[in-house]
């Protein structure tokens, strides 16, 4: 939807003519914000200690999940979890972790210089990711991304188990685009 800015000839504000209409006058805007929740994924052990695959570590007991202050240095806790037991599956659920959420703002503006009635020229400027703002993709799930103690548990700092070293598929950075239509 494009909402009509009320300064220029014809509208509320600065409505003679003149240099000033022609310089500010007369311009559309239009804004799209997409916000959203991350994304559920599940925490493997990167092994088949199974031997049935697709294995799932145990969860350690004492040790939350979450973190107050999840960073993409450390996304979660990785010491909540363990390699499960031999010829066992773990005992995490799965899509356990959830992955940071998705924020971006689309903006364009755009305003017709008219030579005629039915003949204009328009000028757009878009702006896709308008804040420039990172849309980090999901952490790294797998636990042996680490290395691990005698027990299972990750060792922190000795890999990318729980860190995030990518942006989401799909969505980029700031992209700005001007274009010229002309109508006639």
């Amino acid at each position: 939807m494009l909402y009509d800015l009320p300064v220029g000839k014809g509208r509320r504000f600065m409505n003679h003519g003149g240099i000033a209409n022609a310089v500010i006058g007369g311009w559309r805007i239009s804004s799209i914000v997409t916000a959203g929740s991350g994304f559920p994924t599940g925490v493997s052990t990167g092994t088949n200690r199974s031997n049935a695959g697709g294995d799932r570590p145990d969860a350690v007991i004492g040790q939350n999940l979450k973190l107050d202050n999840p960073t993409t240095g450390q996304w979660f806790n990785i010491q909540a979890f363990a390699l499960n037991q031999p010829f066992v599956w773990g005992n995490v659920g799965r899509n356990v972790l959830t992955g940071p959420g998705v924020r971006t703002w689309d903006f364009s503006t755009l305003k017709d210089f008219s030579f005629s009635e039915r003949r204009y020229l328009e000028f757009r400027f878009e702006g896709f990711n308008f804040a420039n703002h990172p849309n980090f993709g999901d952490p790294n799930a797998s636990l042996t991304s680490n290395a691990v103690t005698g027990t299972g548990v990750a060792i922190p700092g000795t890999g990318s188990f729980g860190t995030i070293s990518s942006l989401r598929a799909g969505i980029d950075m700031r992209e700005l685009q001007f274009s010229l239509k002309l109508v006639f």
